[in-house]
């Protein structure tokens, strides 16, 4: 209860009472900080003199562990510290101050935001999005090396390796020097049949290797803010039958009998929008369920047999008026 007593009566009085790294009234001296401006849970280091008194370190009002070496002192940022500029504290006995100042920094730990595409074969390349990639980033897929392309502090370019089994999802891993992180996105190291996928190749709301076959006025080219990766296409449902508004690739070769998936990014404007995968092809046509659309971006996959040597997968989007956002469309062999 004494210590107790002591610990509280130091932290109330440590921001009542305080004194400069100039004040001579004791025997604690600041002479520097290093470095000036610090990552949270990196180590910073304080020079001076008379360092072993010191009993507790705050940065603003969060405490810090700290250890002392003769004139040096390190000590931690906490992770709770707020960003930019915070009043370092040394408090020792007596109600003795001694305040110095650090920048503390966002720790620059890598984040992924998308993916572009959702499947590409060995030797493509991939782009991903995010926050913090340009810290000499490492890449594996699948638990493969992936060579960097390029990398900037938004966005990182990879070449996709070869892995063991093309027709499971892999995972992508991005390293840096501040940490890893491991992408949520369904992605197969597999070669998209589909061609334009991601929809980057076309001007205005026209979009190569697509068609139009319903309510093509509905089909448009996304804003950049409602957009995925890039092209975005945004579709307008005719509120009538499911292929009243119709969005169908080309043709892609397929062989009879062989089941494939359809991996899509998408989203709406309200949970009332629904869509389907169809396919069209001399076999016949197959037929999905009615998917809802959420809010935010997600993945959808659809998984069919073939029937045909040729297949084109159709986008049913016409059974709602709703405002629907579709982006990275795959097709792979399973």
């Amino acid at each position: 209860m004494k210590k107790l007593c002591g610990l509280l009566t130091l932290v109330t009085s440590l921001f009542l009472v305080g004194c400069d790294s100039n004040d001579d009234t004791g025997s604690v001296s600041v002479m520097s900080v290093s470095p000036a401006e610090q990552y949270v849970q990196d180590i910073a280091t304080i020079e001076g003199t008379g360092l072993d008194q010191v009993q507790y370190v705050f940065v603003g009002q969060i405490e810090a562990t700290f250890t002392v070496d003769g004139n040096t002192l390190s000590f931690e940022v906490p992770t709770a510290a707020k960003l930019g500029e915070n009043v370092v504290t040394l408090a020792m006995k007596n109600n003795y101050r001694v305040t110095t100042e650090i920048g503390v920094l966002k720790k620059p730990i890598p984040a992924i935001y998308t993916v572009s595409t959702s499947a590409a074969g060995p030797g493509n390349n991939v782009t991903i999005t995010g926050e913090f990639l340009e810290y000499s980033p490492q890449v594996t897929v699948g638990g493969v090396n992936a060579t960097v392309v390029s990398s900037s502090t938004s966005e990182l370019v990879f070449t996709v390796p070869t892995v063991p089994n093309k027709t499971l999802p892999v995972d992508i891993e991005i390293t840096t020097t501040f940490g890893t992180i491991t992408s949520t996105t369904i992605f197969y190291a597999s070669e998209n049949l589909i061609q334009n996928g991601n929809f980057e190749l076309g001007t205005g709301d026209n979009f190569d290797s697509w068609g139009k076959w319903n309510g093509g006025a509905g089909i448009t080219l996304a804003s950049a803010s409602d957009s995925y990766a890039g092209r975005t296409a945004k579709i307008v449902g005719a509120n009538n039958n499911p292929w009243s508004t119709q969005f169908v690739s080309n043709a892609a070769a397929t062989t009879p009998g062989v089941k494939y998936l359809v991996v899509m990014s998408y989203r709406a404007e309200s949970t009332n929008a629904l869509m389907r995968f169809s396919t069209n092809a001399s076999g016949g046509a197959s037929y999905g369920p009615d998917f809802n659309f959420g809010l935010q971006w997600q993945q959808i996959t659809w998984e069919f047999t073939a029937n045909s040597d040729a297949t084109r997968v159709a986008l049913d989007m016409g059974k709602t008026g709703e405002t629907m956002f579709i982006d990275n469309i795959a097709l792979v062999a399973q």
